[in-house]
C-alpha cells in the first residue's frame, strides 16, 4: 500500500500574513528609497540652475566690465572736440542707481552710446537688465530682483567717495540679485553678484 509522504513544518512555505509583512517592509524600503533619490534630483535641477544663473551673470559682469573700461575713448581731445568743463569720463548720464549711459569706442567700429538700464518686474519686458547699444536693447540678464535699498549701479571718485559729478567718476560698483525658481523646500532660488569696474582717467 502506498502512503503519502508526510512534511515537517521546516519544509512548509510562508503563510500569507508572513508575506504580506514582508511586502510592507518591501514598500517601505522602497519608498525611503524613491524619496532620496527624487530629493537628491530635486538638489541636482536646482545646483545646476544656481551655476546656470551665476554664468549669467558673470557674463553680464565680464561685458559691463569691457564697456565701462572703453567708455571715453578716443577722447573728445583726439576728436577736435572741446573738453567738457570739469572733464569727460565717458559716462553721459547717471539718472539714478539702476540706469547709466556712457560713450565709448567699445568695438573699433567708432563711439557708440551704450545704455545700461534695469526694467523692473511690472515694466513689460519684465524684471531684466538690459543693454542698449544706439538704440538697440538686448536682454542681458533675465529675472533680476528689485533692488529695493541696495543699488545696483554706484559711481565712486578718485578717493573712493561720491563723485561731484559725471567727470568725476573713476570706478564703479555694480550688484543685483537674480531668482531664478524655488529649491526643493520651495524657498526661492537667489543668487547675488558684486563686481568693480574702472574707468580710465580720460580728462
Amino acid at each position: 500500500m502506498k502512503q503519502t509522504p508526510k512534511y515537517s513544518s521546516a519544509q512548509a512555505g510562508f503563510s500569507l500574513v508572513e508575506c504580506l509583512v514582508a511586502i510592507v517592509v518591501l514598500t517601505v524600503i522602497m519608498i525611503g528609497v524613491f524619496s532620496a533619490v527624487n530629493k537628491a534630483q530635486g538638489s541636482y535641477r536646482v545646483e545646476n540652475r544656481k551655476v546656470d544663473t551665476t554664468q549669467q551673470q558673470r557674463e553680464f559682469l565680464d561685458q559691463f566690465t569691457r564697456d565701462l573700461h572703453q567708455a571715453g575713448f578716443p577722447t573728445p581731445a583726439s576728436q577736435g572736440l572741446p573738453t567738457p568743463v570739469g572733464g569727460f569720463s565717458g559716462i553721459t548720464l547717471f539718472p539714478t542707481s539702476t540706469d547709466l549711459t556712457m560713450q565709448g569706442d567699445v568695438d573699433g567700429t567708432g563711439v557708440a552710446t551704450i545704455e545700461y538700464v534695469y526694467n523692473p518686474p511690472n515694466a513689460p519686458t519684465c524684471g531684466c537688465l538690459q543693454r542698449i547699444v544706439n538704440g538697440v536693447p538686448t536682454t542681458a540678464v533675465e529675472n533680476v530682483a528689485p533692488p529695493s535699498a541696495q543699488e545696483i549701479f554706484t559711481g565712486y571718485d578718485i578717493s573712493g567717495g561720491p563723485p561731484v559729478n559725471l567727470a568725476a567718476i573713476r570706478s564703479v560698483r555694480i550688484t543685483f540679485t537674480v531668482q531664478s525658481g524655488n529649491d526643493v523646500n520651495g524657498a526661492p532660488i537667489v543668487t547675488t553678484i558684486t563686481g568693480m569696474a574702472r574707468l580710465p582717467n580720460n580728462n
